[in-house]
């Protein structure tokens, strides 16, 4: 888990010190031009293959500490010069520039890129993130980035194993940029690019996840019900009494309500009747085997939940509702057969439910997510209820968060949780007129 960070000279100007400690939330502030969404990019591209992205940014070194699972204290260090890198004392150097690199990747046609940071090398079908390439680009011999000198081969094992290991200590890390309503992708092998509206695909996105669940519930349910006649012969013990029949009921039909409520399986539950201790093993069976069979989609069904309390607070006339038909729709709020195309939603209204899937559906547990300006096309009413919101999230995924904001209205009041880049500069600078 990451502890701290120090910049020294980013900019060539700034100082920080950036003390998570105990945070499962921290909030960078400041004014334009402090580096707010540079220090979530620097994080997001040292965890994510993308080292070499710190060559177009000035500073002169990055120091970050860890807490590992087992309490101990961790370090990276980051020492940038003029003509090398050193990474943990690792050497790396930098005789091509970031733009050599990038010429390359344009210049070179048997380089493909298939997305943003994996390239294919068509001569052999060997792929290479960006900083793969950037390393052999480096250390080769004129335009040939496949290394034939043993020496050479051996500082790049080196490098890749000390990137290795920092890639380890920092987790898995998604940053979500400012920009969320489209996204740019390769639709072809001569890396010609479209243009994609993010919220259209969401609709198949949902189904997709429902499907993979719904899978893992056929599984499941078909070996409990082919086992069932056995098990029930085999049985010993059956409910207790009335009370505890009816409390399983009750149980079971807040279940089943949830279950109809996202169209997820078609299933009958028990009608109401009164409780008879002859069936008492059988109905114990029933009553377990549906307990097994619903802890398959709980953990997909308390996401919905989140996800359409959230978004529905926010809208007027209108409501999201989620089904293994049809995904994801908006429909009026007095009249659900009324759908709502999701490109008709304002921008608001777009950036709240892209934002929101994406924090709910696309992050996993101890992951360190990174969010660039939050605030972008929110009401003052939406943007108080972020943080909150944000709260309820990160107690059903187990998540941490860094976010940039200049948004006063995002911190609410959780001004515990801000560190503000612009206090820190004004610090320095009085520190160091009272030093000098």
């Amino acid at each position: 888990m990451l502890k701290c960070i120090e910049i020294k000279n980013l900019f060539g100007r700034f100082n920080y010190t950036l003390d998570f400690e105990g945070k499962n939330i921290v909030i960078l502030t400041g004014p334009n031009g402090f580096g707010k969404s540079t220090i979530l990019q620097i994080i997001d591209a040292i965890a994510n293959d993308r080292l070499f992205y710190l060559l177009k940014i000035e500073f002169d070194e990055l120091s970050f500490e860890f807490i590992d699972n087992e309490n101990l204290n961790k370090a990276v260090s980051i020492i940038r010069e003029e003509k090398r890198l050193l990474i943990n004392k690792t050497e790396i150097k930098l005789e091509k520039s970031f733009n050599e690199v990038n010429k390359m990747i344009t210049d070179f046609p048997w380089i493909n890129q298939i997305d943003n940071n994996t390239f294919e090398d068509r001569r052999f079908e060997k792929y290479y993130t960006f900083d793969e390439l950037f390393l052999r680009y480096l250390y080769s011999k004129g335009n040939d980035i496949f290394i034939n000198s043993q020496n050479r081969i051996n500082e790049i094992q080196k490098i890749e194993n000390t990137l290795k290991d920092i890639k380890l200590l920092f987790g898995e890390i998604v940053l979500i940029s400012e920009q969320r309503l489209i996204r740019k992708q390769n639709i072809n092998k001569r890396r010609n690019e479209e243009v994609v509206d993010v919220i259209v695909n969401l609709p198949e996105e949902l189904k997709k996840e429902i499907s993979k669940v719904s899978e893992k519930y056929s599984n499941i349910a078909n070996k409990l019900d082919s086992t069932y006649p056995n098990r029930l012969f085999k049985a010993e013990n059956g409910l207790n009494s009335e009370i505890e029949f009816n409390d399983l009921l009750n149980k079971s039909k807040e279940k089943f309500q949830k279950l109809q409520k996202y169209d997820l399986v078609n299933m009958s539950n028990i009608e109401d009747s009164k409780y008879k201790s002859e069936y008492a093993t059988a109905l114990k069976i029933y009553f377990d085997d549906f307990a097994k069979k619903y802890e398959v989609f709980e953990p997909l069904i308390k996401k919905f939940d989140l996800f359409t309390s959230i978004i529905n607070a926010r809208f007027n006339f209108k409501k999201i509702k989620i089904s293994k038909t049809n995904g994801l729709e908006v429909v009026d709020q007095n009249d659900e057969n009324k759908k709502i195309s999701l490109q008709q939603l304002s921008s608001g209204e777009k950036q709240e439910i892209i934002l929101f899937y994406n924090l709910i559906f696309n992050t996993k547990d101890n992951l360190l997510l990174l969010i660039d300006e939050p605030e972008i096309s929110l009401h003052i009413v939406w943007q108080k209820m972020f943080l909150d919101d944000l709260l309820k999230i990160i107690d059903v995924t187990k998540i941490n968060v860094i976010l940039a904001t200049h948004s006063p209205q995002i911190i609410s009041n959780h001004w515990d949780l801000q560190i503000d880049l612009g206090e820190q500069y004004k610090s320095g600078e009085l520190n160091s007129k009272q030093f000098n």
